[in-house]
């Protein structure tokens, strides 16, 4: 899907108190008397934007092509959402372009990058839409062949081994990280269904090479991996909402305790739309919970 820019409104940013103090995770940006989370900027409104700011944000020059990219357009953006991609916006020079949340990137007006966004009735006849990570949830310096070891918030990008071996608690800390949490298993599998209800992300036909799992490859050159795979690199284990490594790979805790979609272990008749596991909050430490990792969900803007 293609990227649009999406505005942070400068009011939705709360103010420092007096004494220039904030939430325990967040700080004070001096210039703007407003707090942000450590290492975000949020920058001053454009003169056209109402926001009963200071007379210093009022000396800041406009610009004036509306093809510019420090143009303000698209859906407005969630403030907890500052993990943006470093944007070089024409507007607010910076010597190494730091990340502006005001211009942050949304995919398709409706969720953050790297999300995917279904719309779909429920089981119960309910009308559902949310965002869910398109990719396993990996760390931020993870590569193609290396899970990394960041303690900074996971994030959903193709091509980089996932990030596991999550208890239940860890795996929902670590979306709350995100300003997100753990999919529900009724969000999970109507990601994994699509509109049409498959069985398996690909469709309803068991197919061994599709999704890493126990027989995956078997009898190519390369051979079954008996690991991860890096996100998103077997395009045949795609869903049709445009979801990823649903099927095998890593097993992804949901709400409910419950592991879903089986892993790099599993039969491929484990790898369906529908196989929830009812597993201990926190598994044994060792080879079990290196099977184990998550994706994470929220609502739409």
């Amino acid at each position: 899907m293609s990227s649009l820019s999406c505005v942070l409104d400068f009011d939705q940013a709360v103010p420092c108190d007096n004494d220039g103090q904030c939430a325990a995770d967040r700080v004070c940006d001096t210039v703007i008397r407003r707090c942000v989370k450590d290492g975000a900027q949020i920058r001053p409104p454009l003169p056209d934007v109402e926001s009963g700011t200071d007379s210093d944000a009022s000396t800041t020059p406009a610009p004036t092509d509306a093809s510019d990219p420090g143009t303000p357009s698209g859906p407005e953006c969630d403030p907890a959402v500052e993990d943006c991609e470093e944007l070089c916006d024409g507007f607010f020079e910076d010597d190494d372009c730091v990340c502006d949340t005001r211009f942050t990137e949304c995919v398709g007006g409706q969720c953050p990058q790297g999300m995917a966004f279904v719309e779909r009735s429920g089981a119960e006849g309910e009308d559902l839409s949310f965002c869910i990570d398109a990719f396993e949830a990996s760390r931020a310096d993870a590569t193609a062949t290396d899970e990394g070891s960041s303690d900074e918030p996971l994030r959903s990008a193709p091509e980089v081994l996932p990030a596991r071996g999550f208890g239940y608690d860890e795996a929902i800390a670590a979306c709350e990280a995100r300003s997100m949490r753990l999919c529900t298993m009724q969000e999970w599998r109507l990601a994994c269904e699509g509109p049409d209800r498959s069985v398996f992300p690909y469709g309803n036909q068991i197919e061994r090479s599709a999704c890493n799992g126990l027989g995956f490859r078997v009898g190519t050159e390369e051979g079954p991996p008996e690991t991860t795979i890096p996100t998103g690199s077997e395009p045949l284990c795609e869903a049709s909402t445009g979801v990823f490594d649903l099927g095998g790979n890593l097993e992804e805790w949901v709400q409910e305790r419950h592991l879903a979609g089986g892993n790099y272990t599993s039969t491929p008749s484990r790898l369906t739309c529908t196989s929830f596991v009812l597993t201990p909050s926190d598994p044994p430490e060792g080879e079990a919970r290196d099977t184990i990792g998550l994706r994470c969900c929220r609502e739409t803007y």
